[in-house]
């Protein structure tokens, strides 16, 4: 790529403000492995400066003693601005993470959107002062008001895999509720964060409402240990989000996480195999690449059915084109960073190594498209006669990466679905009442019957066990951002 684009300062208290080293982020586009862009590195100045504008702000600035009508003007404006630059945020996506600009452009742009036209929405209509009777009228003294009150301020951290949507379904329902945001993007895919931040700048948010800043390390463990600020919303891996659950405790401050899984799905014997297996592979690692955390990537399949499944399967993987994640021929772009790619490499050594069978994939693909032959990219690999207590099969591979495993009767395969510490999802596939049977007794937060998902903003998403705490989207994920405040005044003769 002839041009790198550039960012030289972050954006902190309503300004766009020199970083305090001249350290640097260099982002690499997936499919080329080439250096795309530049941004600074932020370091304990910076953590700083950021707390102090967001603090101040809370406690001193408009926000959120402005109308909630006054709130949802600004976003409003804030997503049209957003919307207009569609198409730069969805090339910023695909290119840094190796997405299907197609997918970026017809669902992740209009979702994110939306999204917050959402909230804006929930602000002007949610009643933020609600009278409460007593439950003991007779000897009641006092009559109580319920307030509802922005937590304060919130940092939000987001992965690489989905910078745009999961930035705003934090960002909407923060801001709506009167809060004062901190971002803080992840290093591999930091461009959008930056977009937000001119967008906010242009929208005229008040200063210190929304920052952005990259961290380091060190730096990061300081912003989500720092005494002013309030709540952390995080999505990310299982054990990042128990570190950061830990100095949420440690300070009595809340957090909300969605963090990894490794759904399985199950497939009953009276499914329609042709019909279903284009669904299969679209859930699993046709997903973004397989790097998502919804994706399911493992496949529980009847033992009678196990081998007509394994050779379907590999044989669909072998029909795909992978390549430029913007052409909108190809089916599979690169995995998002060299060490990604390592990672997912190494995974299948592994599965390999414990005996499962390849049926197709398991290498660097041959003959990319000129220009592409340093990109991240991993051939769509599928394993069977796999058993539910191998690494691949236990681990989030985060990758096009399947594991095909056999089972004798539905409650075997509902004991191998939930035998995982993790939670996020699952699907099931058949005939759909014996499907909704077996899915409420799958432990995880989202089930998709027969493929049937959608990403709305009107309903919660969240996981159970070690895939995270609280809900993003929905009123329940507005709820995450506020706090309850009980007035007490002279009960009315």
């Amino acid at each position: 790529m002839s041009d790198i684009i550039k960012y030289d300062n972050f954006f902190i208290n309503g300004e766009w403000v020199a970083p305090s080293s001249d350290k640097v982020i260099d982002v690499t586009a997936a499919h080329t492995g080439k250096t795309y862009a530049e941004v600074p590195l932020g370091g304990q100045a910076d953590v700083d400066a950021a707390v102090a504008a967001a603090r101040t702000a809370f406690d001193k600035g408009p926000w959120p003693r402005m109308s909630a009508d006054e709130r949802a003007d600004l976003i409003e404006k804030f997503a049209s601005i957003i919307e207009a630059r569609g198409d730069e945020f969805a090339n910023f996506t695909s290119t840094q993470n190796g997405g299907l600009l197609t997918a970026n452009q017809q669902f992740n742009i209009p979702w994110g959107v939306g999204v917050l036209r959402y909230y804006a929405h929930m602000a002007r209509n949610h009643n933020f002062e609600e009278p409460r009777p007593s439950a003991a009228p007779d000897y009641a003294t006092a009559d109580a008001t319920i307030c509802h009150l922005p937590i304060g301020v919130v940092v939000v951290i987001v992965p690489f895999n989905g910078p745009f949507i999961q930035t705003l379904a934090k960002v909407a329902p923060a801001l709506a509720a009167g809060c004062t945001v901190i971002l803080k993007p992840s290093a591999a895919a930091p461009l959008e964060g930056f977009g937000f931040a001119e967008a906010a700048k242009e929208a005229g948010f008040p200063p210190g409402v929304f920052n952005l800043i990259t961290a380091s390390r060190d730096a990061s463990d300081n912003l989500l240990a720092a005494r002013g600020v309030n709540h952390i919303s995080f999505t990310g891996s299982t054990p990042v989000g128990k570190h950061i659950a830990n100095i949420c405790a440690s300070q009595l401050k809340t957090c909300s996480l969605e963090l990894g899984g490794n759904a399985a799905a199950v497939v009953l014997d009276d499914a329609p195999m042709e019909a279903i297996i284009p669904g299969l592979l679209g859930l699993s690692l046709l997903l973004n690449n397989g790097q998502a955390c919804i994706a399911q990537c493992r496949i529980l399949v009847p033992k009678a059915q196990h081998d007509a499944y394994a050779e379907a399967m590999g044989a669909a993987c072998k029909g795909l084109v992978l390549g430029d994640p913007r052409d909108p021929n190809t089916h599979m772009g690169p995995m998002v960073t060299k060490a990604a790619q390592n990672t997912v490499l190494d995974y299948i050594n592994i599965g390999k190594e414990e005996g499962a069978q390849l049926m197709a994939g398991g290498g660097i693909p041959e003959n990319l498209p000129e220009g592409m032959e340093e990109g991240f990219f991993v051939e769509p690999t599928v394993f069977a006669n796999c058993t539910n207590d191998m690494r691949v099969s236990q681990e989030e591979i985060f990758g096009p990466v399947v594991t095909l495993i056999p089972y004798e009767d539905e409650d075997e395969a509902v004991a191998l679905a939930n035998d995982q510490p993790y939670g996020l999802s699952s699907s099931v596939w058949g005939s759909p009442e014996r499907a909704v049977a077996i899915g409420k007794r799958i432990i995880a937060g989202s089930i998709y019957i027969n493929g049937a998902l959608s990403i709305d903003a009107n309903i919660p998403f969240g996981g159970l066990k070690d895939s995270g705490l609280g809900s993003e989207c929905g009123p329940e994920g507005f709820h995450e951002y506020l706090q309850e405040q009980v007035i007490f005044t002279p009960k009315a003769q």
